[in-house]
């Protein structure tokens, strides 16, 4: 018996004990072609008998929802020195299963301190055997990203009469409802907190609950990257490694992934003598290099002031160091 071929993920969770029916009758597991295969042998049955016995399965938990058909090989038996065959035997398994849902940041990549808009569907399987009430999740944004709040919200009804989403940073979905093959896309509009670094941030739901026929039943949760564009700082030492005594190229990069906003007054600091005590700079780059009034001073703490990146640009300087003689 093949669960494996009924239903993909399905496994076997329990099996009889040995002797079920009868003295030296067992149920074997065995995963040939990952088939989860079920092998009954040994059995043996007095003339007019018969034996039930049980065996326990583990449904997976992306299964879809439907009507699937398990039958088994053909049942082969010995009587007296004789061996006979016969027909195999079938049952179906009814699965319930909650909706799907898929999520994506319509807009992405956003901007600090911009909006845009998150979507999500819920879609019921083709073959479930009965409509899907009481869908609910929820969604943490600002488990994603501190201070990721939403800011518009779809009317009641969006998804069902019932439906109904609240929340700011902890959207609540509720109520909703489904036929079996229906779908339904509601929207969000987010806005990027305006403090938030730039990078990719993953949103993830919570389970999918709901009501079919009559279960209480869950499906998985969804994710979708949040892309933050802004300013992003990065260094590198271009002729590493160096020697003791010698210089040492510093090259620093300012990105502004931002499609619209222009980046100005900016500002950072490098303390070189946290990395190698006596290290300083022997060379800086003019004045006014990115920006008028943009310039960098220092010796073993470097500090760059007035600078302006716009929008989709980026800049690049380098700083000569020296390297102390008795670093090692």
């Amino acid at each position: 018996d093949y669960v494996e071929q009924m239903l993909p993920g399905t496994s076997f969770a329990s099996l009889p004990p040995d002797g079920f029916c009868g003295t030296g009758s067992s149920a074997i597991q065995s995963n040939p072609y990952q088939g989860r295969l079920l092998t009954v042998q040994g059995a043996s049955l007095p003339a007019g008998g018969s034996c039930t016995f049980t065996v326990s399965l583990q449904i997976s938990a992306d299964a879809h929802a439907g009507t699937y058909t398990n039958t088994t090989e053909s049942v082969s038996a010995t009587v007296g020195s004789e061996t006979f065959t016969g027909p195999g035997a079938s049952g179906t398994l009814v699965v319930a299963a909650a909706p799907r849902l898929r999520k994506a940041f319509v807009d992405n990549p956003m901007d600090v301190g911009g909006t845009g808009t998150l979507e999500f569907t819920l879609t019921a399987d083709d073959n479930a055997e009965g409509a899907s009430s009481n869908i609910a999740f929820t969604d943490d944004l600002d488990a994603t990203l501190g201070g990721l709040t939403a800011v518009a919200l779809p009317p009641d009804g969006f998804c069902g009469p019932g439906s109904h989403l609240s929340g700011t940073s902890l959207l609540s979905v509720s109520g909703a409802e489904l036929a079996a093959g229906e779908s339904c896309t509601f929207q969000v509009t987010v806005q990027v907190p305006a403090g938030a670094a730039p990078g990719t941030y993953t949103n993830t739901t919570s389970s999918i609950s709901a009501t079919q026929l009559g279960l209480a039943v869950n499906s998985a949760p969804a994710s979708a990257p949040l892309v933050v564009n802004g300013l992003t700082l990065s260094k590198s030492f271009t002729d590493d490694p160096a020697i003791a005594g010698g210089t040492v190229t510093l090259h620093f990069e300012l990105s502004n992934t931002s499609a619209t906003g222009d980046y100005s007054n900016i500002s950072f600091s490098d303390k070189l003598n946290s990395v190698l005590p006596a290290l300083f700079t022997t060379g800086l780059p003019t004045s006014n290099m990115y920006g008028s009034g943009s310039q960098i001073s220092g010796t073993s703490v470097l500090a760059f002031t007035g600078g302006s990146v716009p929008a989709g640009t980026s800049c690049a300087f380098d700083v000569t160091l020296q390297i102390p003689g008795t670093a090692g």
